[in-house]
């Protein structure tokens, strides 16, 4: 990936909680919880999760390039938006989270090597019960082997 194309991810992540901040401000407490088809989640949910889902990407994130190929523990989404607190919890709690865990990140994600033969992209991890293994999505992964 080149450095503009890599830049721009970046900044788009940087966006994130703003976006979602701005998105959700001064929604009322029933929309929050009208989920957004029936049995799907609710916007609430979704908040909670993308909190959820940047903690863990954060700790993958530190632990790739830290460790030789390290496994990543899955985690049940659906199990966790069904917890009380993604349930009930104002969502103030989960922004503070999304913007805490996404603000080091752009500038850590901006230091890493990415045009050398070993590089810190380079580095992967492997998640169980996965057929993927390596950095990226899916589709431009290897399948992993076995």
């Amino acid at each position: 990936m080149d450095r503009t194309t890599r830049e721009k991810m970046i900044a788009q992540l940087d966006e994130l909680p703003g976006l979602v901040e701005t998105t959700v401000s001064g929604t009322k407490e029933a929309v929050l919880d009208a989920p957004f088809r029936p049995g799907g989640w609710t916007a609430r949910q979704l908040v909670h999760h993308l909190a959820d889902s940047h903690m863990n990407a954060f700790i993958r994130f530190r632990l790739a390039l830290t460790e030789d190929q390290p496994t990543v523990k899955p985690y049940n989404q659906d199990a966790w938006s069904a917890l009380p607190d993604s349930v009930s919890l104002p969502i103030d709690s989960s922004l503070a989270v999304l913007s805490a865990s996404m603000r080091s990140s752009p500038d850590l994600k901006r230091a890493l090597t990415c045009d050398s033969p070993s590089t810190d992209a380079e580095r992967t991890t492997s998640t169980p019960g996965t057929r993927w293994s390596g950095p990226g999505p899916p589709s431009a992964r290897t399948p992993a082997p076995g």
